[in-house]
């Protein structure tokens, strides 16, 4: 029986939960109930999404950075919402809260984007203000109203 007192190494306990029931099923060594099938089984798959969906945030998000090379976009906008997030910065002694401001805009084309933006634009922005807004990639420079 494998355990706490038996695992040596990060690699083995990967090896345990997400190869080794498909080694015993090649083996020929079936599960003793179906539930346990689907826990060998699924348990490795859902971990497997996870691993590939957060490569296909990362690839995207790198994807977007590269946008940035693009030249910069002018188009109509209107203000569709701002938001604020805070997030615990535990690099800092004593810890304080990261603030993030956000703000949506519709443009002409009829689609939105989502930019973060400096914290002196959201004192200036306000729901429904319309105005030109610059971006480039998925990166805010800009917004005059007007």
């Amino acid at each position: 029986m494998w355990g706490p007192d038996h695992v040596s190494s990060a690699g083995e306990i990967l090896y345990i939960l997400l190869l080794e029931p498909y080694v015993r099923l090649f083996r020929g060594d079936f599960p003793e109930s179906a539930l346990q099938g689907l826990f060998d089984f699924g348990f490795p798959l859902v971990i497997l999404a996870v691993f590939v969906w957060i490569v296909y945030r990362v690839v995207r998000r790198f994807a977007a950075g590269k946008q940035a090379d693009r030249p910069a976009l002018t188009v109509p906008a209107r203000v569709l919402s701002t938001q604020t997030t805070y997030s615990p910065d535990t690099t800092q002694d004593p810890p304080k809260n990261k603030v993030n401001h956000y703000a949506t805009f519709a443009l002409e084309d009829g689609s939105q984007r989502e930019c973060e933006i400096s914290e002196r634009m959201y004192g200036e922005l306000s729901k429904g203000d319309a105005g030109l807004l610059t971006f480039t990639g998925f990166r805010c420079i800009r917004f005059v109203k007007g």
